[in-house]
């Protein structure tokens, strides 16, 4: 039986194997040598073992088990050519070395686009199960049609209307954070105005004590002081009023389990809303809040997270989130530039110090030199003087331009591989859609 040839026959494609490589087949537990095995128990003369497989990739394979180099076929998927490396039990790391770069270059793509899939099917699972509830009678339903309003804007034109009309809130109260610290919207404070800021002992100190003791005189002993144009605090209580009526819509008439309530958009309004509730309360408790700098201000200045109301602008548009995974997928690439900016920083701006060169008086100091340097801004507030000072700072430029030039296309090749896949995912859906829409319009044609 040693010298026996066997015949694998896949579709036609015949190839002979000895003895040897047929136990090897056998003995690696693969789904071909169990197919082996079993026609061998119902007929021990067999020699010729017939497979209904993928052709080229059988052919590369079967190829490699004679004893040739394992290639991947050119227009072959990776993701076929690994089940067909499964089925007949051959390892990865066979591949040759010219063909494997191509195959773990597919295997990062597959598990880089596992995140964009689990996330929009999610985000469409979610939507169906928000669509079917709305179908029922009842509370449910009633929760369920409030939530498409409110959260799919492609569900109706009231949804349209309401995504509109919340992004013009967004833009108010954005515009009110930005005026709110323009000169232009201050103006000196009034007689009323002034009556609230002095307690007694002020008003005695400076004199006022009559009704038409405010004159020119005691203007010019009054401290400096400002106020924001009344028709601000107007606008400001607008926005609080709909993101708080909009907020307590969103709990009241959430549809789903409430661990999918959570997301980054709730907690940037409630937070937002905390804030500009505690500014206005203490105003409210001491008017003297308004018109001086104090504790408050430190809590007021969280007012910056109303800015990131604008992601709610971007929350529809599908390359905002294709960007959002980008960053999520490439943190390993962001932490390893991080990582390089560091180092270079540190060892530029030591050499730009020990130069002796007078422009940089600390290694801190030369490490914002190098920094900007580096990222190529160049701001110039920092010059080197000395010939050794900037030969080490055309060293820095020259490193900085390529570290990005190495580094940045990473992101961009995850970008563009996000961008390529989430079309490719949006066109099957419309196209699933519109074949059942043929297809249920399809019995009334038939009917007619």
């Amino acid at each position: 039986m040693a010298n026996v040839i066997y015949t694998i026959n896949n579709k036609g494609d015949k190839f002979e194997i000895s003895t040897i490589i047929l136990d090897k087949i056998t003995c690696n537990g693969s789904s071909a040598g169990k197919q082996i095995i079993s026609d061998l128990t119902e007929d021990k003369t067999a020699i010729e073992f017939n497979f209904h497989r993928h052709q080229t990739c059988t052919s590369s394979i079967l190829d490699f088990v004679r004893g040739d180099l394992l290639h991947i076929p050119a227009d072959v998927c990776p993701k076929k050519f690994r089940q067909e490396m499964e089925f007949w039990g051959i390892p990865e790391n066979e591949i040759a070395t010219c063909c494997f770069t191509k195959y773990q270059s597919f295997l990062d793509d597959e598990k880089t686009l596992r995140v964009l899939q689990r996330d929009e099917n999610t985000r469409h699972e979610r939507k169906e199960r928000v669509h079917v509830l709305s179908k029922y009678k009842g509370w449910k339903a009633i929760q369920a049609k409030m939530w498409q309003v409110m959260e799919y804007p492609s569900t109706s034109i009231m949804a349209k209307i309401f995504m509109v009309f919340s992004n013009l809130m967004v833009m108010l109260s954005l515009f009110i954070l930005v005026a709110s610290t323009s000169p232009m919207f201050f103006e000196s404070l009034t007689k009323d105005e002034w009556e609230e800021y002095l307690n007694e002992k002020e008003k005695e100190t400076y004199g006022w004590k009559e009704e038409g003791s405010f004159n020119v005189t005691i203007i010019d002993l009054l401290p400096d002081l400002q106020s924001r144009v009344e028709f601000l605090d107007y606008l400001e209580w607008i926005t609080i009023a709909y993101f708080t009526i909009e907020i307590i819509c969103r709990i009241f008439f959430f549809p789903l389990s409430w661990k999918d309530f959570l997301n980054f958009f709730i907690v940037v309004d409630t937070v937002s809303l905390i804030v500009m509730y505690v500014d206005m309360i203490a105003n409210v408790v001491d008017v003297r809040e308004k018109y001086e700098d104090s504790f408050v201000e430190a809590v007021n200045s969280l007012q910056i997270i109303r800015v990131l109301r604008l992601f709610r602008l971007l929350k529809h548009v599908s390359s905002f989130r294709i960007l959002v995974f980008t960053i999520r997928a490439s943190l390993k690439d962001l932490l390893l530039m991080l990582l390089c900016l560091l180092t270079a920083v540190l060892i530029f701006s030591s050499m730009a110090y020990f130069t002796r060169d007078a422009a940089f008086t600390s290694i801190p100091q030369a490490s914002w030199w190098a920094i900007v340097t580096l990222t190529t801004v160049g701001y110039g507030d920092i010059v080197p003087k000395t010939l050794p000072a900037r030969l080490v700072a055309s060293a820095c430029a020259v490193i900085g331009v390529c570290m990005l030039a190495i580094l940045i296309p990473s992101l961009v090749n995850n970008f563009m591989l996000f961008n390529s896949q989430l079309n490719v995912m949006q066109q099957k859906k419309k196209t699933k859609n519109e074949a059942f829409l043929e297809n249920s319009v399809l019995p009334v044609n038939q009917k007619t």
